[in-house]
């Protein structure tokens, strides 16, 4: 798919649906995009620590500040799909025919809407999400394409018809997605932050969008009770994609250059939401760095893997309203990018946040 046609799909998405009483579409620079919240999800800056090597083989305690956690486990099965066997069958078989890389592995998913973190997670599969309910989002590139037995949504009116029905996650598998803001002071002359993104390879569903890096599903490698961390995604796939790690080294220890941003770094959580045109939950993460001695030795190895198209992109702080502009975005990578930006100026790390970022009670508070 062109870039055009991905940011097509997700702009059809978002004229399809209407806010209700419970969830609302995100909003950058006053537009709605393809990615709805509660207010309860966004507007976070909660620290997340980095798993300790005494916790990695073993279940560990929720990272938690002042009592409230991130992410819980609970013990529920699947919903069973909604569509045949026939019809999920011949969604791979398409992917595949299109360049599109798919395998089936155990993922996290929402098994429950809560009106503010903990979200509450159960394991399900790829598949599951992909070649099931997910599928709506292959009907909207093929949509934006012209395809005419798309135009009308019909797969999507009859599973996902309104916001009830996306936030009804009883009924599918809303596979978790994590997107990572990458932070990195600078020194002078810069003497800002400098924000990592990419845009996507067409192999991967986002292709050719713009994302925050690293960005990939929530995953359990071994024991869902210690990998449901989300730190533990996100920072095997800052090693994956940024640095060039093997796809299945599980420890982003063993990758220097990952091991020093991560050493020096603090994660936080800013941000959650259902991404309109695949039906997933995403939720958004801040990895800052604020020691600018990083940021020399760390530039130069910066890299982009398979999942991008293009090399890696740095925006700056001080140039944010700019790139929060820029046509092509992924949506859940502008939430991405826009939450952490307010997780930036939350913590005093910025002056400002810029306009296009949309405005909640504690922002005017702070002024």
């Amino acid at each position: 798919m062109s870039r055009v046609g991905a940011v097509d799909a997700d702009a059809l998405v978002t004229a399809f649906y209407a806010d209700d009483s419970v969830l609302t579409r995100y909003r950058v620079a006053g537009v709605p995009i393809a990615f709805a919240v509660r207010p309860g999800w966004i507007g976070h800056a909660i620290p997340i620590p980095l798993p300790s090597a005494a916790t990695d083989t073993a279940p560990m305690a929720q990272p938690a500040v002042a009592g409230q956690s991130i992410l819980r486990l609970v013990d529920e099965p699947p919903p069973p799909p909604r569509r045949p066997v026939a019809e999920r069958e011949a969604e791979g078989e398409a992917i595949i025919r299109a360049g599109g890389r798919l395998w089936d592995n155990p993922l996290f998913r929402l098994a429950r809407v809560t009106e503010a973190p903990p979200f509450e997670l159960a394991v399900g599969t790829y598949f599951g999400h992909r070649l099931d309910v997910g599928a709506v989002g292959g009907e909207a590139d093929r949509a934006a394409r012209g395809v005419d037995e798309a135009a009308a949504f019909p797969l999507r009116s009859l599973l996902l018809r309104d916001l009830a029905a996306m936030r009804d996650v009883s009924t599918r598998t809303s596979a978790i997605g994590i997107n990572t803001l990458l932070a990195l002071r600078r020194p002078a002359p810069d003497d800002d932050y400098a924000l990592v993104l990419t845009r996507r390879s067409h192999a991967v569903e986002s292709g050719g969008r713009l994302c925050t890096a690293p960005t990939g599903y929530h995953q359990p490698l071994h024991d869902p009770a210690v990998d449901i961390d989300p730190v533990r995604t996100a920072a095997r796939e800052l090693a994956e994609e940024l640095f060039g790690a093997d796809e299945d080294a599980s420890d982003w220890r063993d990758v220097e250059p990952a091991r020093r941003i991560l050493e020096r770094g603090a994660y936080y959580f800013t941000a959650a939401g259902f991404y309109l045109t695949s039906g997933g939950f995403d939720l958004s993460l801040l990895l800052v760095v604020d020691d600018p001695d990083v940021w020399p030795d760390i530039a130069p190895k910066l890299a982009a893997g398979w999942e991008s198209d293009d090399d890696v992109l740095i925006a700056s702080s001080r140039d944010a309203s700019r790139w929060l502009r820029e046509p092509g975005w992924h949506p859940s990578g502008l939430v991405g990018l826009a939450e952490g930006l307010r997780a930036l100026a939350t913590t005093g790390r910025i002056e400002s946040l810029p306009d296009e970022v949309p405005r909640l009670a504690a922002d005017h508070s702070r002024r």
